[in-house]
């Protein structure tokens, strides 16, 4: 998926094409066989060039939803790229080979690195420490195949 707009200066917050996960790819070919020409369009089948206000009123209904179910939440201040942010942690959390996860978030492994390695590190050192109930499961979110390995 193309992120940037064709002819748009590439600046320090890289969009390069963003890898499609498989099982969201199905969703996408099943929207193109029905007439969607876009990932992210309107009702009029118009690419959505500004997700201001879309934006909005997703917190908006997450805000709304979570106090129904008894939940403080406060979204002041969430961006999409605040999201880009914890989908970085939680991947090098989860122990996800930086090339992988990288490429995925469209940053360089040294970035990577450089702004998340401390946060693995520490959190590998708070999990590896005894907890009362137990250590806690993880599990690779990359895992690579064997065809990726004998190159």
């Amino acid at each position: 998926m193309y992120r940037a707009p064709a002819g748009r200066q590439q600046t320090k917050k890289r969009q390069p094409p963003a890898r499609l996960p498989r099982q969201f790819l199905s969703h996408v070919k099943r929207w193109s066989r029905n007439g969607c020409n876009f990932v992210v369009e309107n009702n009029q089948g118009i690419r959505v060039a500004e997700i201001r206000k879309g934006w909005a009123r997703c917190k908006k209904i997450a805000m709304q939803m979570a106090e129904q179910n008894g939940v403080a939440l406060d979204l002041t201040g969430v961006t999409p790229h605040t999201l880009r942010h914890t989908c970085a942690t939680w991947l090098m959390q989860g122990s996800a080979n930086k090339w992988d996860a990288a490429g995925f978030l469209g940053m360089s492994a040294e970035t990577l690195e450089r702004v998340y390695g401390t946060t693995t590190q520490t959190t590998r050192n708070r999990l590896s420490r005894p907890w009362k109930w137990g250590a806690p499961q993880t599990r690779p979110l990359f895992q690579e195949r064997e065809s990726d390995v004998s190159h």
